[in-house]
This record gives structure tokens, C-alpha cells and sequence, in this order.
């Protein structure tokens, strides 16, 4: 199919409500922010039920699970295994895709966007997919209390379901190059109908011009503390202070309670709170470096934002992280104490995080969430409202 302007309504299809700024870190809502900033009709299609009614689901699915092997152990945990894995359940697939059809029709789209893989839509529907990683690297990673939680059965499961779900796609879009050789490697899509968009930073409005380079400021953003790697990050900080006194740590997230020199907690700054988006905002205003080195780390939009104000990062080599700090900074691997704490004294040195900076916020330009939502809309090409092509079809939609 060719690529050319489509036409009529475009549905942003997910799991959660894609226009909640909370769900997925602001993914889904910023494509859809991106489409109308593009003149394009951009239409939420949630594949879920309201918030109380799908967390009574899911609860009733967890516990209708319940195995007798797990009888013997505390019901808390073999009910919290149990949610882990839902990703797998036919019955919480057959309701999302229900939802996710009943959800298509109501929003009067043409072609659709779908984010994430644990659905599909209506048998003909005409979209791309959008992912940060493939289910085959969450479970190659072993970072997810859900894919550790799968029975090898559930897993060849779930990866069969991206698997299909691709196969039906017009294009099927990622964030990186990582992401997208895993696409064609493990799923055996074709490289032509594979599409790297990259991710796109939210407008925290942070002020981006002079700020005190003088003064080592890191900054770390990441709400699983454990994943994100955060106590190897106070580790190589506590080092760093004591060679650089004036140096400071700011922490975002999960983090646990912090009483060390030189470190302040900032705790969960929710993303649909206009007060905590400013206090982050101001964060990175002053920030020198972002350091989130993370355990895995499949895209990691807090480098897109970091790098959009003005402030280089430093990341990690597991997962797609590279393609986003880019230039803009360096990667390290996430076990490598000495190579993290190397990385973070090079920050410290005023010139360098400066640079780094610089570089940054050049490359940030085509990393806007307007600018991914271009790209999405390229890859799904000619598409028009009233007329999704009939080739790029999910034909199950009973979840089974």
C-alpha cells in the first residue's frame, strides 16, 4: 500500500484509556496529542472497562485460578501470582477484545493505532502496531514479575498472540532498532513492515537556556526502583560526593526512604497532576544529567524528556535505551559498578554535561510526540475511513 495522507477518524487502541496521561507513561495520550496537532481526528478506543469494574475482573479471574498445588502457600501470594498471570488468561483476552470491538465501532475510526499486543481488534480492521519490545524480550529480560510467573504453555501463548496480532498489522512500528530486530528475528515479519518512530517527550515546559553547570546535579526519574536500578545508582552517587562534595542527587519515583548526603526524595510525581508535572519540570530545569541506568530498560522516555529540556543522560546497554539517549549522552552496562560511576564523574565535569546538553536538546527536535504521530500515520499510508483494507485483518477475535 502506499503511503499518503489518511483519511477520516484514527482510533488509539489499548488496554488502559489511552487518553489517561497515567496509563502506559503518557504513550498512548501522546500519540493522540500528536494527531491533532496534525489536523487529524484522533479517537481514544480503550479495550478495558471502567477502572473498579476491571480491577473486579481481574480479581475474579485471579481467584477463579487458583490452583489446589496452591492451597498449601498463603493465599496473598498465590492470588498475587495469579494477577501476574493475567496476561495470559483467555477469559481477560476474550473480554478485551470484546471491548476493544465494541470500543472500534463507538469511535467511528477507519484505521487504527494499536498499542500493545494483549488484544486485537475487529476481524478487518486496517492498523499499525506500536510497541517499546517485544514479548519475547520481556521474557528473555527476566525484569517482570509477569513473565516470571508464566508457565512455559502460557508463554508460547502470549508470544503466539503478538505474533498473530503483527502478522495482521499494515506496518508494525517500535521504538527502536532493538525492538525492531527482535519484530523480524523472533516473529518473522518482514524488514519492509517493520517501522523505527521512536517515542516522543511530553511538554513539561521546562525552561531550557543558562542554567548552573557549575554544580553537579543528577537526577533520577523511574517509578520500579529495583528494574530502574536505583540502589546501584545511590552506590555510585554516595562514591561520587565523596570526590565531589558540591554533587547532588535528586530521585523520582518508588524510591525507598533516603537519608544520604547530598540526596533528595521526590517520591511518585503523578503524571496527571499539573502541580507534580511542574515540580518535575523545575527538576529538570536544573538537572545536569539524568542517570537511569536500569536493569532493562525497553525505550525509556524519561531520556526523550530529559534530552527536550536541555539535559544529557546517562542509560543503559539492556534494551532499546541507546537509540533514545543517542548523542545525547552515554550507556553503560547496568552491572558494571565502575563503569556507572565513570560515567557519572565525566557528568560532573561542568564542560561535559554541558555538551552533552547541547547535543541533547539538538537531537530532541524529531523525538515530539507530533513528530511519532507523522510517522505512525506514514506507516499506516493510504488508509481511508471507509474503506479499511480487508488484507490486514485479525481474524480471531474470540481470544481462544
Amino acid at each position: 500500500m502506499g503511503e499518503g495522507r489518511v483519511q477520516g477518524a484514527v482510533g488509539v487502541a489499548c488496554s488502559q484509556d489511552p487518553s489517561d496521561p497515567s496509563s502506559f507513561s503518557g504513550t498512548p495520550s501522546g500519540i493522540l496529542a500528536g494527531l491533532r496537532a496534525l489536523g487529524v481526528d484522533g479517537r481514544p478506543v480503550a479495550a478495558t472497562l471502567p477502572t473498579r469494574s476491571q480491577q473486579g475482573l481481574e480479581a475474579a479471574l485471579a481467584a477463579l485460578a487458583l490452583r489446589p498445588a496452591q492451597l498449601g502457600r498463603p493465599l496473598r501470594d498465590a492470588y498475587r501470582e495469579n494477577q501476574s498471570r493475567l496476561v495470559a488468561s483467555r477469559p481477560l483476552e476474550a473480554a478485551r477484545n470484546l471491548l476493544a470491538a465494541r470500543a472500534a465501532r463507538r469511535s467511528g475510526a477507519g484505521a487504527f493505532i494499536q498499542f500493545g499486543t494483549d488484544f486485537r481488534l475487529p476481524a478487518g480492521s486496517a492498523y499499525v502496531t506500536y510497541d517499546d519490545q517485544t514479548v519475547v524480550q520481556a521474557l528473555r529480560s527476566g525484569q517482570y514479575p509477569w513473565a516470571r510467573a508464566l508457565s512455559a504453555e502460557e508463554r508460547v501463548r502470549v508470544v503466539e498472540r503478538q505474533r498473530q496480532v503483527f502478522a495482521g498489522a499494515i506496518a508494525c512500528c517500535v521504538g527502536s532498532e532493538w525492538a525492531a530486530r527482535s519484530v523480524c528475528a523472533d516473529y518473522g515479519i518482514p524488514t519492509d513492515r517493520v517501522r523505527v518512530v521512536g517515542f516522543g517527550a511530553r511538554d513539561l515546559q521546562a525552561p531550557v537556556g543558562e542554567r548552573d553547570w557549575s554544580r553537579p546535579r543528577f537526577l533520577f526519574v523511574g517509578r520500579d526502583w529495583t528494574r530502574k536500578n536505583g540502589d546501584r545508582v545511590m552506590r555510585a552517587f554516595a562514591e561520587l560526593r565523596r570526590r565531589v562534595p558540591a554533587a547532588t542527587l535528586d530521585l523520582v519515583g518508588e524510591h525507598p526512604p533516603v537519608e544520604a548526603p547530598g540526596v533528595t526524595g521526590h517520591g511518585v510525581l503523578a503524571l496527571g497532576d499539573p502541580a507534580d508535572q511542574t515540580v518535575l519540570a523545575a527538576l529538570y530545569a536544573r538537572a545536569t544529567c539524568l542517570v537511569v541506568p536500569s536493569l532493562h530498560e525497553p525505550a525509556g522516555i524519561v531520556y526523550v524528556e530529559a534530552a527536550a529540556a536541555g539535559v544529557g543522560s546517562i542509560g543503559t546497554t539492556s534494551g532499546g535505551a541507546a537509540d533514545l539517549v543517542g548523542e545525547g549522552g552515554r550507556v553503560v552496562d547496568p552491572e558494571d559498578d565502575a563503569a556507572l560511576l565513570t560515567a557519572m564523574t565525566r557528568f560532573a565535569d561542568p564542560a561535559t554535561a554541558r555538551a552533552f546538553g547541547e547535543r541533547a536538546h539538538a537531537g530532541a527536535a524529531s523525538s515530539t510526540w507530533t513528530a511519532v504521530a507523522g510517522r505512525l500515520l506514514a506507516a499506516l499510508g493510504g488508509v481511508t475511513a471507509a474503506a479499511p483494507p480487508a488484507a490486514a485483518s485479525q481474524t480471531d477475535t474470540t481470544g481462544t
